[in-house]
């Protein structure tokens, strides 16, 4: 499980493989956000967040 806790409300998250397809996607309401990567493939993706106020958060995480 990936969680990330942010420190505005998040509108969405989406985690992308490396090639820059969705793999998974989210409409979240609150600052936490919680993906379940048990289904993916060992590997490196990006997590993005898009908060209010336009802000956007972009992050890499290996998958074991």
């Amino acid at each position: 499980v990936l969680h990330l806790t942010a420190d505005r409300p998040v509108l969405e998250g989406v985690v992308l493989d490396m090639t820059g397809r969705t793999v998974l996607r989210q409409g979240v309401t609150g600052q936490d956000l919680t993906f379940n990567v048990a289904d993916l493939p060992a590997g490196r993706y990006l997590v993005k967040a898009r908060m209010a106020g336009s802000k956007r958060l972009v992050r890499s995480f290996v998958k074991n």
